[in-house]
């Protein structure tokens, strides 16, 4: 009887202890914006206008923009940002196409369980190409090449849904370099201090 009862005993004991090790080796589920976790989303935008002008008549004209980003958190709420753009657009006697890198960092504030604010700094570099038809210009076509570089402030709003998210916010856009040339030309342009008040959304997912 005193055999069985502390052979008894023993597998108790061994059973609780290894359930206690199994619970304490088990990781706790990662979080949005836990060191080591990371964000793959962006934008698609497709417009397209239609404008009346007194001497050439009515005209359409057709733009559209993708812009692809991650952001990698190297320690609990901070992360590195890098985004890539392209756009284009076609109509009214003109075409431009352009893309460019984006680099910044940014920290996520949790304001719920599944809600947050997500405020980013960027520097935005620009390549774009213009060409103007001959109808527009006088008699000549011309092409215009530029070279911009943005700084960039984003104060979105972040709602989680599973692995999914959303976020809205305003953006503020300055220039602080800029350089075109029309072809043929030897002398490029400044046009330093452009700068815009926007509205940003964006959509994706989170990973561990």
């Amino acid at each position: 009887m005193h055999t069985l009862l502390l052979s008894t005993t023993l597998i108790a004991a061994a059973s609780a202890g290894a359930s206690s090790s199994d619970t304490a080796s088990t990781p706790a589920p990662a979080e949005f914006g836990d060191a080591g976790t990371y964000t793959l989303g962006g934008a698609l935008a497709f417009a397209q206008s239609t404008y009346q002008d007194s001497t050439s008549g009515d005209f359409s004209i057709v733009s559209g923009s993708i812009s692809p980003e991650v952001d990698y958190f190297v320690a609990s709420g901070f992360a590195l940002h890098m985004r890539g753009q392209a756009w284009f657009l076609s109509g009214g006697g003109q075409s431009s196409v352009g893309f460019g890198p984006g680099f910044g960092v940014g920290y996520h504030a949790p304001l719920a369980s599944d809600f947050g604010i997500f405020p980013k700094v960027m520097a935005v570099y620009r390549y774009g190409r213009n060409r103007v038809d001959s109808a527009n210009t006088g008699g000549f076509d011309a092409d215009r090449t530029s070279h911009t570089i943005d700084v960039a402030v984003e104060l979105p709003l972040v709602a989680r849904f599973g692995r999914f998210f959303v976020g809205v916010g305003p953006r503020f856009r300055k220039q602080v370099f800029s350089r075109a040339r029309y072809d043929g030309e030897a002398e490029s342009l400044s046009q330093d201090g452009f700068s815009i008040f926007e509205v940003s959304t964006r959509v994706g997912g989170w990973f561990d």
